[in-house]
């Protein structure tokens, strides 16, 4: 089996290579490489120097997935970064692609950093609800004061190595070949005389220790009311950087790591990371697509407008085919009113609004589809009415294009198979319309081919959209589990809830559904006796029996897309990692005795039978 992890010498310099792929991912059995390496190459006369780098396009992507939240196998990353940088010999670690987590935390224990300038370096531990627990938040500081290096944890973004060598933290920006470039730095260290410069023993970043602790105190102040715990951790640890020796505010830092992982609240988001990774993985192999330089949709001034505003502003051009000149002028006029409030709200530049309108035709001529790859019917018919345009566009598009219905109201299997284009027609809905939603919810039929499913992805990525797969039902996940939101709340105002107390009940969650519960009928006065926890775990249960029936009709392959789905466009808070975890979290046998108790007086809350599995394991849903 191949070594993850190794070196060769040439002309006295050590060129130690990380070979994990596909991203050089930090396993267990990577550190245990690095480790050997280095011990080793501290026992080598002949060796003078080190260059540490990554095989592939990525220099590191940091921890490996599989050990998210789990007990990490030693050495730790915070062993590693320590025995790098304690090496006696000046470490180099040549950076491209990506550096990330901590990848970026062992180019830190580095002595030296070349990187080529559109490397991305980053620290995204706060998105897990995490902090680095390698040293980052005492080594960054360092090099580049408190202002910058909280900008890069609390937001979790990662910049370009060309940003990162402006700010001090890379020594060199390689134009040309990284890994050679590297090489001829640690030459001319040897050359200098230059040994190792631990980034530990260096307080640059403290030279106007005012200025560091009005960045803190500037930050304190500006994070106050977020809910997330490990903001508020890193700022202390970036504080304790300026005022704690380095090994200790390494041990400041582990203790804060350790707080932050075992919360429930960074259980819950890595839940979700986990969740849309499930959800954008396609249950069977994708095709090939080289460019979808031209989409077709035929439809009006609602969704068709919304799909064309959205396409526009993917840098791709559009091709609006509307069934009358009184429907075409109506779309005309929905974009441009779009297009006028985002300039007057700053969102778009005249110059953008005229680059993305330059774009759109619109037109009543099916002939303007004639070389379309995609057609997307965004129109408002079911049944007959979405067979008829489909066959339309069909018409005069090449016969192995792709037809999309948009949104929920038609079953792709049916549709498919009564134009006879079963391999070719696909499903792609947003909740809250394509501009808005984050989430593309890719409904599939059984013979739905390669092709379109690679057509879809390649879209959603192309509109920056996250991909969920899902299957072929007419309605979605987030409308269908939204509209059991809806039903819960009617049945409990018949219960005697008020929808006020329904909804202050629901935003002790910090989850706004004022929008999602108009028009619906209850008492003005709560004549109930359920007080805001049970009524928060009844709509919680109700929404998770939702989710368990759309498992159990294979619609979904996993209760976390439920969670996905509402986060994305729900406005639920990520923190709570959706509606199913969070009820995991309230605790699910206790949820499902409240239903139980509740049943013999409504059944809409008898708990689905697949409780009874959840309940049986620490693991609840997941395991389902």
């Amino acid at each position: 089996m191949a070594k993850v992890v190794r070196f060769r010498v040439k002309d006295g310099v050590a060129i130690v290579t990380i070979d994990n792929p596909t991203v050089n991912a930090l396993s267990a059995e990577v550190r245990l490489g690095l480790a050997d390496v280095f011990e080793r190459i501290e026992r080598r006369n002949a060796v003078k120097a080190v260059v540490l780098t990554g095989e592939g396009d990525v220099f590191s992507a940091g921890a490996d997935v599989r050990e998210t939240g789990a007990a990490l196998a030693e050495p730790s990353f915070a062993k590693i970064c320590k025995l790098i940088e304690d090496c006696t010999l000046p470490v180099v670690a040549a950076l491209h692609g990506r550096a990330l987590g901590a990848g970026f935390e062992i180019a830190l224990a580095a002595h030296y950093r070349v990187a080529e300038p559109a490397c991305l370096l980053g620290l995204p531990e706060v998105t897990l609800g995490m902090l680095p627990s390698a040293g980052a938040t005492q080594r960054l500081p360092r090099l580049v004061g408190a202002g910058v290096a909280l900008g890069m944890l609390i937001s979790g973004r990662p910049i370009k190595a060309r940003e990162g060598h402006a700010r001090g933290m890379i020594d060199a920006l390689a134009e040309g070949h990284v890994l050679t470039q590297a090489f001829q730095f640690a030459q001319a260290l040897l050359e200098a005389g230059k040994g190792p410069r631990p980034v530990s023993k260096m307080r640059r970043g403290f030279g106007n220790f005012a200025g560091y602790q009005a960045d803190i105190s500037k930050r304190r102040a500006a994070i106050k009311g977020s809910k997330t715990l490990a903001m508020h951790k890193i700022v202390d640890c970036i504080e304790a950087a300026s005022l704690l020796p380095f090994d200790v505010g390494c041990a400041f830092e582990a203790a804060a790591f350790d707080d932050c992982q075992a919360s429930a609240q960074s259980s819950a988001l890595r839940h979700m990371f986990l969740a849309e990774r499930t959800a954008g993985r396609s249950p069977k192999p994708l095709g090939k697509v080289e460019a979808l330089d031209r989409v077709g949709v035929y439809g009006g001034p609602g969704s068709g407008s919304s799909w064309a505003l959205s396409l526009m502003a993917a840098a791709t051009d559009v091709t609006v085919v509307c069934e009358d000149v009184e429907t075409l002028d109506a779309t005309r006029d929905a974009i441009n009113q779009s297009l006028d409030a985002d300039v007057s709200r700053g969102a778009l530049t005249d110059a953008v609004r005229v680059s993305q309108q330059q774009r759109l035709v619109l037109t009543t001529d099916f002939n303007a589809l004639v070389g379309v790859g995609l057609g997307i019917y965004a129109g408002q018919d079911t049944g007959k009415g979405a067979k008829d345009g489909l066959r339309k566009m069909a018409a005069q598009m090449a016969p192995d294009s792709v037809l999309a219905l948009a949104g929920y109201r038609n079953v792709v299997g049916n549709i498919g198979a009564e134009i006879d284009r079963s391999s070719d027609v696909i499903g792609l809905g947003f909740a809250t319309g394509a501009r808005r939603s984050r989430l593309v919810e890719v409904r599939c039929s059984p013979k739905t081919g390669p092709q379109a499913r690679a057509t879809a992805e390649y879209l959603a990525q192309k509109m920056r959209k996250r991909v969920m797969w899902i299957g072929p039902e007419a309605w979605g996940v987030g409308p269908r589990t939204m509209a059991t939101l809806r039903k819960a709340a009617q049945h409990l105002a018949g219960l005697g809830v008020s929808i006020s107390q329904l909804a202050n009940a629901i935003d002790s969650i910090d989850w706004d559904t004022r929008p999602f519960l108009d028009r619906i009928d209850g008492p003005d006065q709560p004549t109930s006796e359920f007080n805001d926890a049970q009524i928060v775990n009844l709509v919680l249960g109700a929404l998770s029996n939702e989710g368990l029936e759309m498992l159990d009709g294979r619609q979904i392959v996993s209760t976390s897309m439920v969670d996905l789905a509402l986060v994305s466009s729900y406005y639920f808070p990520r923190w709570h990692g959706g509606p199913m975890r969070l009820a995991q979290s309230n605790g699910l046998l206790k949820i499902r005795n409240e239903m139980n108790a509740l049943s013999d007086r409504n059944d809409f809350f008898k708990p689905h039978p697949l409780w009874a599995e959840a309940i049986k394991t620490p693991q609840g849903f997941d395991v389902l």
